[in-house]
Parts: structure tokens; C-alpha cells; sequence
């Protein structure tokens, strides 16, 4: 079996479970989820199962969100329920960053609205990748290493939701990561490592529970009906490893830093980059 066909030749529920396996550990952790989404498939030989699967497996880590942080999602509902009726509680801390998570989100969705398929056409490549990946793991390793600790999760208002959410937006460009991006800011701003990483795990849930509603008003599109048991499989995964990612970077950064995670990006952009020159000549 050649290896650009190994996993082209796998089942498909096995294809999908392993990009769950994938799309879940890595949308956490600040490595790029869209980055090994598109090179599992590129590199393996496997097939792409089009956009509607992409955003149900991100449906998937948002499921992971809600079992791992109950209470915040709780904070969220009742923002959304309670703002237009003016029940919001300014004074509670969690529904007060549930609200700046949510006007965070704002550039993100904005972006992705005006931009998505023009950033597809235009910046879709593994050169780029390789680009990105090494180039934002180097900022998050500079920045993390170089920013003071000094500020407060309860301490952040607008001007540091804007910020995280600006970076958040850049997440739009495949292999930035949304989460590399939200915590490279939100150490750029002094947060210290475990709350930059609630932060960023609280700015999720508005990119996530939107791209999924959104893809569920304009209804998934698979490329057919064999597909429907294979999703479900990829989703579950997808949900199991987001609960297994997110957990990790919880522990790591308790007491650890962002260096390996850069090093990775920075390694794995490297060698990207060398594979392609290679196929090129």
C-alpha cells in the first residue's frame, strides 16, 4: 500500500473518528485544528468530507466545553436569555466574562462572515501553512516568555475583550489557531498562563455554539448519505479528545509554559516546508 493512499483505503467511520481524534485534541491546544485538519488528509491520502463535516466535528469540541466548564456555560445561557430582557447581572464575575466573551467574539464573527471563502480561495495552501505555523509559534513563544503576570482575569474589561478578539479573528488565516491566538494576547495583556487559558477556553464558546448554529440554520451538506453514521462517530470523538485536550492544557500551563507547544508549530512548519520544496522539485 503506498503511503499517499494509506488512509483512502481505511472505512470511512475510521477516517472520521480519526479526524474527531484530531480536530478535538488540537482545537485547545494552540497548535491549529484547521492546520492538521487539512494535512491529515493531504499527507495520509484520506478524503475531505467538505465544510458541514468540519463544523460538526467543532459542534463536537463544543460538547466538551459544556461538560468541562458547566458553570460557565450556564453563564452564557443566561446572558443570551436574560440581556434582551434586562436581567443580566453585572455584578456576577462569570456572566460579566461571559458577556466580554461574547462581544469578544464580535471581529471573529465578522470576519468569518465577510471573509471565510475569500481566505479559502485565496490563502489555502500548504505553503502557507508551513508559514503560519512556524511564524505565530514563534510570537506565542516570544510573547509568553517576555510578558509580565500581573493582570487579573476579574480585572479585564472591553478594551481587553477587543483585543483577544481581534486576535481571535486572525484564526481566520488556516494554521494562526484560535487558541494560540487568544492566548498569545492574552499574555501580550499580563494574564497569568491558567487564567489566559480559561480566558481562551470562555472566548470558544461563542465561536464554536455560533459556526455550529449557523451550519445547522443552513443545513449540513454531506457528500452522501453514507456519510450520516461516520459523523456521528467523528463528533463523538471529536467531543472525547476536545474533553482530553482541554484538560491537558488546564494541567500544563498550572505550572508549564507555551514553549512546547511553539516548538512543536515551529518544528512542524519546518518540516512542512521541507516536504514541499521536495515535491516541488
Amino acid at each position: 500500500m503506498e503511503p499517499a493512499r494509506a488512509m483512502s483505503e481505511l472505512p470511512l467511520w475510521f477516517q472520521a473518528v480519526l479526524l474527531g481524534i484530531v480536530q478535538g485534541l488540537t482545537e485547545f491546544l494552540p497548535v491549529s485544528s484547521s492546520a492538521h485538519l487539512v494535512l491529515l488528509p493531504a499527507l495520509g491520502g484520506g478524503q475531505y468530507f467538505g465544510k458541514s463535516f468540519d463544523v460538526a466535528l467543532h459542534g463536537g469540541t463544543l460538547l466538551a466545553l459544556l461538560v468541562a466548564m458547566p458553570a460557565e456555560a450556564r453563564a452564557f445561557f443566561r446572558v443570551i436569555a436574560g440581556w434582551p430582557l434586562g436581567r443580566f447581572r453585572p455584578r456576577d464575575p462569570l456572566e460579566r466574562l461571559a458577556l466580554l466573551a461574547l462581544l469578544g467574539a464580535l471581529p471573529a464573527a465578522l470576519v468569518g462572515l465577510a471573509l471565510e471563502r475569500r481566505v479559502e480561495d485565496l490563502l489555502h495552501g500548504l505553503p502557507l501553512l508551513a508559514l503560519t505555523l512556524a511564524g505565530f509559534g514563534a510570537l506565542m513563544a516570544l510573547v509568553d516568555g517576555r510578558s509580565p503576570r500581573n493582570r487579573e482575569l476579574s480585572a479585564c474589561g472591553l478594551r481587553e475583550a477587543f483585543l483577544v478578539g481581534m486576535a481571535q479573528a486572525l484564526a481566520t488565516v488556516p494554521g494562526v489557531s484560535r487558541s494560540g491566538a487568544t492566548l498569545t494576547a492574552a499574555r501580550a495583556l499580563g494574564v497569568p498562563r491558567p487564567e489566559a487559558a480559561r480566558l481562551s477556553f470562555l472566548f470558544a464558546f461563542p465561536v464554536l455554539g455560533g459556526a455550529t448554529l449557523l451550519k445547522a440554520v443552513k443545513g449540513f451538506e454531506l457528500p452522501n448519505p453514507e456519510m450520516l453514521w461516520p459523523l456521528a462517530a467523528g463528533v463523538a470523538a471529536a467531543a472525547i479528545s476536545g474533553t482530553l485536550g482541554l484538560g491537558i492544557l488546564r494541567r500544563h500551563l498550572q505550572g508549564g509554559s507555551l514553549l512546547p507547544f511553539a516548538w512543536y508549530r515551529i518544528a512542524l512548519g519546518i518540516a512542512l516546508a521541507l516536504w514541499v520544496a521536495r515535491q516541488a522539485l
